[in-house]
């Protein structure tokens, strides 16, 4: 499970109630997302610090494909709500790029680095054939916004913003690694808070350290390898993403 602040929640909506849900359950734990916290006085509903590549920043919409009437331009939305009345909703990508620019201003600033933060649209309810057939890309490019297809499965919406972070090229960017993950993560949580959470992983990885491995051998092996078992002592609370970086060392 995913690394999500905060961990008791009031939701705004069910969309972003889906999102989160969705964060929590199916994205890496070493991923650590916060939701509905501030940069400066600007409140956004998700950001996602990932390792080694960078922090994207997700709008949530939770729009109805029979709904929206009509994308103005690349600014506006003519939207039909429950009771027939007709409201105009902003451009999400202008509203997340916004954020973005925060982000990018106050790491510069406090971090002294040059982090690449992408933004997102979230549409939860939306398919891909709707987002084109409603003119969505008008506003946001399809491969900057998430839809209902990336919920289908545990790696679809990982994998939607890990093929933008490799396409989007930005000259001069620092390394996103785990020293400067710590000191972003600082903008939103208590020292204490941080450290608890580098503790348990750090526990975690030592409990499967390659000292607790016992190697059988046996010399009538024909297949010219030194080992036919290997016994592994596995902590019972173990990730999932714990266990296949197990499983990659031993077998491949």
């Amino acid at each position: 499970m995913a690394f999500i602040l905060p961990s008791n929640v009031e939701f705004k909506n069910y969309a972003e109630e889906k999102v989160y849900k969705y964060i929590e359950e199916n994205l890496p734990e070493n991923y650590v997302t916060y939701y509905n916290y501030y940069i400066d006085l600007v409140e956004f509903d998700f950001a996602i610090l990932i390792p080694n590549k960078g922090i994207a920043i997700i709008e949530v919409k939770g729009l109805f494909s029979d709904r929206i009437l009509e994308v103005v331009d690349r600014n506006l939305i003519r939207y039909k709500k429950g009771n027939e009345k007709t409201i105009n909703i902003i451009s999400p990508l202008k509203q997340v790029n916004n954020y973005r620019y925060k982000f990018v201003n106050k790491i510069k600033e406090e971090v002294g680095k040059e982090i690449k933060v992408l933004p997102f649209v979230c549409y939860p309810e939306i398919t891909e054939k709707e987002y084109f057939g409603k003119d969505l890309d008008k506003l946001s490019p399809f491969k900057f916004t998430i839809l209902k297809d990336n919920f289908e499965n545990q790696e679809s919406m990982k994998n939607k913003i890990l093929n933008t972070f490799r396409i989007f090229k930005l000259k001069n960017s620092d390394v996103f690694n785990d020293e400067t993950v710590i000191k972003i993560r600082k903008f939103f949580e208590p020292k204490n808070q941080i450290k608890f959470t580098e503790q348990t992983e750090s526990k975690e990885d030592e409990s499967i350290k390659d000292d607790q491995t016992i190697i059988y051998n046996n010399n009538n092996n024909k297949d010219n390898r030194d080992y036919y078992s290997i016994l592994k002592s596995i902590p019972k609370n173990i990730s999932m993403e714990k266990l296949k970086k197990l499983q990659d060392k031993l077998f491949n």
